[in-house]
């Protein structure tokens, strides 16, 4: 289960790397009007899992993500170096954003951020939070959702 949605989720980063989009400040690449989207996970975290597959599953709002966020998985037990995070780890960037529990949704604009979900919720609760940061932050939601 853990194999197909990390291959799902690195299909998504393929697709969005082939769509142009790059990452915002605090990475290596930047957008400066992107609104970044931060998924920290860990392996055999079952809710992590559980998030992920059901992004996969709505079909609008996965199209809503890709077309309005620029979106990373970190994983918080990682000290690989990251690229798109100036070679820091998962680790130091779970530490930077003080994640403790995963999965943790962090929004950022312009370095800011924007919105915090710590933890797990429904998929019908967790895009209307992802909507409600971005009225809150002044960045609207895209109609035809």
């Amino acid at each position: 289960m853990h194999a197909q949605i990390f291959l799902f989720t690195r299909r998504f980063f393929v697709q969005l790397s082939l769509a142009g989009l790059f990452l915002l400040p605090g990475f290596a690449r930047a957008e400066t009007q992107a609104v970044q989207l931060i998924l920290f996970i860990q392996p055999a975290c079952p809710w992590c899992d559980k998030l992920e597959k059901d992004l996969a599953e709505h079909p609008d709002f996965k199209r809503y993500l890709e077309t309005t966020f620029v979106h990373q998985s970190v994983d918080i037990r990682s000290d690989a170096p990251l690229a798109d995070f100036a070679e820091q780890s998962g680790r130091q960037v779970a530490k930077m954003h003080r994640v403790r529990i995963t999965p943790t949704t962090i929004l950022l604009y312009q370095g800011e951020t924007i919105g915090r979900i710590p933890g797990y919720i429904e998929p019908k609760d967790y895009q209307s939070v992802i909507y409600q940061f971005m009225e809150e932050a002044g960045l609207g939601v895209k109609s035809g959702l």
